[in-house]
């Protein structure tokens, strides 16, 4: 049972670690590195669709952290307000590189498949292409789109938390979630 407090801490267990980290403790710094890093590296490269650049920015945003993080007075913000940093990081080497996020494109490599596939390949085959559909139908969604349905299903954060990240209102997140499903519903109906 500690393990796997350990492995997955409370929410309450999470502030006490920002707190302590704000204090300076090393230790629950690490934690909460261990906790989030993985992650945000996934978050950070699903919207650059560079892997270097998300781990240069992840990597940039947590060493901001180690100095912003006194300045944080709500300890349950934490999460939101990594994730912000996060973004603003991408956005601004995304910037600096001239570029834009580049639109994912179906796999081609479906493979040679021979007569005698089995089940198990066929099945396996099925859900690469349905995962490259998904792939090239959320490509196709404007990338503040893309973001609100990243941090909603993938990295789920509550609404309020994508506000924040986003830094728009609960309202326009709501929206974008609604209006991402239902031009996701149509790419997908199209494939």
């Amino acid at each position: 049972m500690a393990n796997k407090q350990q492995a997955d801490p409370t929410l309450a267990e999470q502030d006490l670690l920002v707190l302590a980290a704000q204090s300076g403790n090393r230790r629950a710094f690490a934690a909460l590195f261990k906790l989030h890093h993985r992650s945000l590296l996934r978050f950070a490269t699903k919207f650059s669709r560079d892997p270097e650049l998300a781990r240069d920015a992840v990597q940039d945003a947590w060493l901001g952290m180690t100095r912003a993080l006194p300045g944080l007075h709500d300890p349950r913000a934490f999460r939101s307000w990594l994730y912000r940093r996060v973004r603003w990081r991408l956005l601004d080497a995304m910037r600096a590189s001239q570029r834009e996020p580049l639109q994912a494109a179906a796999d081609d490599s479906a493979g040679n498949a021979t007569d005698a596939e089995d089940n198990t390949q066929r099945r396996q085959q099925q859900q690469t292409e349905d995962h490259n559909q998904l792939q090239y139908a959320l490509a196709q969604l404007p990338l503040i789109d893309r973001q609100a349905i990243e941090l909603f299903y993938l990295q789920q954060l509550q609404i309020n938390e994508i506000a924040i990240v986003l830094e728009i209102p609960t309202g326009t997140v709501k929206s974008r979630l609604n209006r991402a499903r239902k031009q996701l519903r149509a790419l997908l109906a199209d494939v």
